[in-house]
């Protein structure tokens, strides 16, 4: 007759197959062998000890229930009363070795170890010199940066002072080429003043030509 002889009330905290694992080698030792496995019951018989028992084997099977939150229930069911009773000592001290749920034993885990960074060598080949051009617009670029980290208080002051220092060039290189010209037409100075006063008055107007840009 097929029916429960024991069972475990706690939840044993490990997976189905650890938890029949563990009921193989201990049927083993009690003198069973297995006959069905499944992914959660073993059923294994041993052989009759005496001629006047009922019958020529007897049957146990180990089924383990998964739970939602982990954890397996275990029960022992089959028709070998007496073998259970013969060997209970060995069965309590097998069920009390399982890991319960709730308690500090849990189940074994393979500690992971993050590998070594490898530090590879950079093969990225001298920045090439940049050309005039590329030059230029980089320092554009730095101007144009460093105006917007600047407040904007402190922009329109020194956009406001630039084109009052162009209109000033302007008007004293306008000044000096009018004398330039007046020399010329005149010629009271020498060549080299002339030339001179040439020179002034263009490098006025190019400095208010760039202070207007600036602005």
């Amino acid at each position: 007759m097929d029916e429960e002889l024991a069972s475990i009330s706690e939840v044993v905290w490990l997976t189905p197959t650890e938890t029949l694992d563990r009921a193989e080698s201990l049927l083993s030792q009690l003198g069973y062998f297995t006959t069905h496995r499944s992914d959660y019951s073993l059923t294994a018989q041993r052989p009759a000890t005496s001629s006047s028992a009922e019958h020529d084997t007897y049957m146990l099977t180990v089924t383990v229930s998964p739970q939602a939150k982990g954890g397996v229930k275990v029960a022992v069911r089959g028709d070998d009363r007496e073998g259970m009773q013969a060997h209970q000592k060995e069965w309590a001290q097998w069920a009390d070795s399982l890991p319960k749920e709730g308690s500090s034993t849990r189940l074994p885990t393979t500690s992971v170890r993050a590998a070594p960074q490898r530090v590879e060598e950079s093969t990225n080949p001298e920045p090439e010199k940049l050309s005039k051009s590329q030059r230029s617009r980089a320092a554009f670029a730095q101007k144009d940066e460093r105006e917007r980290d600047e407040p904007p208080a402190q922009r329109s002051g020194l956009r406001g002072a630039a084109r009052v220092l162009g209109v000033l060039c302007f008007i004293v290189g306008a000044l000096l080429l009018f004398a330039f010209s007046s020399l010329i037409l005149t010629g009271d100075q020498s060549v080299l003043a002339q030339i001179e006063l040439g020179i002034w008055s263009m490098c006025f107007f190019l400095a208010g030509i760039y202070l207007k840009l600036e602005a």
